[in-house]
């Protein structure tokens, strides 16, 4: 019944009905997990972890519950707890290809380069249509320089999801440090079209890769060039007013060209 409550998105029901079935039969690994699943999709973390710990308690193999954990300690940036709640479901004997992608995401944020690469792999060995581990692995090549490795990760990653804003402009980046400026150019538009709905900083962001791509041509001229940057004041200048102003309102000492 609190199955039925949650895919009807009926979350207090569901959490009503997964209790009943707890208190009638306190081994119910099931309904422990589920409840961990409803917890986390009402940002009550606290009580998610709890739950998941009470099917750890109860079976200390279920990968499942240990890829969640280690999910939720590494979004609270846990990374030691996170790390052991990945490692503890891959040694489980049970190998899931987001177990792999979330322990390298961990590694990758711990500067692990080499053993974040190898999670990327072993993830895409399970899975390779994983769109999201291409993506992070392209993104820890990009990080190490290996240009033609990371193109061909976020290439693969944009066949499988055309939709994938991070693989996107991250390709645009790494075709413009490979001087393919006119490639990468068609990429940084393509990912700001993509940002439309990412908060104006993020646009912003995308935005600026693009005019130094632009400047970086040198078949631009000084007008094209100008009238780029105006378009990206208009658009986003007004993210850089506070900076402007705290600026301007600082004793000429304090002043420095940002």
């Amino acid at each position: 019944l609190g199955t039925v409550f949650q895919l009807q998105e009926q979350w207090q029901k569901a959490l009503e009905a997964y209790q009943r079935s707890v208190e009638l039969n306190p081994q119910f690994i099931l309904a422990y997990f589920n409840q961990g699943t409803v917890y986390e999709s009402q940002n009550q973390i606290a009580l998610a972890i709890e739950s998941y710990q009470k099917v750890i308690a109860l079976a200390p193999n279920d990968a499942p519950s240990w890829n969640n954990l280690g999910r939720l300690y590494s979004e609270m940036e846990q990374f030691e707890e996170a790390l052991k709640c990945f490692r503890s479901a891959i040694q489980s004997g049970i190998k899931l290809p987001d177990t792999y992608n979330n322990l390298g995401l961990v590694l990758y944020k711990q500067g692990q380069m080499d053993e974040a690469i190898h999670s990327f792999q072993e993830a895409l060995k399970m899975n390779s249509l994983d769109a999201e581990a291409h993506t992070n692995l392209g993104t820890v090549f990009l990080d190490q320089g290996q240009m033609t490795q990371a193109i061909k990760c976020f290439k693969t990653a944009l066949d499988l999801n055309p939709d994938d804003l991070n693989a996107c402009s991250n390709l645009a980046t790494a075709l413009k440090e490979q001087g393919q400026l006119e490639e990468s150019l068609q990429y940084f538009k393509q990912a700001l079209s993509k940002a439309q709905s990412q908060p104006l900083e993020k646009q912003a962001s995308i935005h600026s890769s693009l005019l130094h791509c632009i400047y970086a041509m040198p078949q631009m001229t000084e007008e094209e060039k100008f009238t780029s940057f105006q378009a990206w004041e208009n658009a986003y200048g007004f993210l850089l007013a506070p900076l402007k102003l705290n600026y301007l309102n600082s004793p000429l000492k304090d002043r420095k060209l940002k």
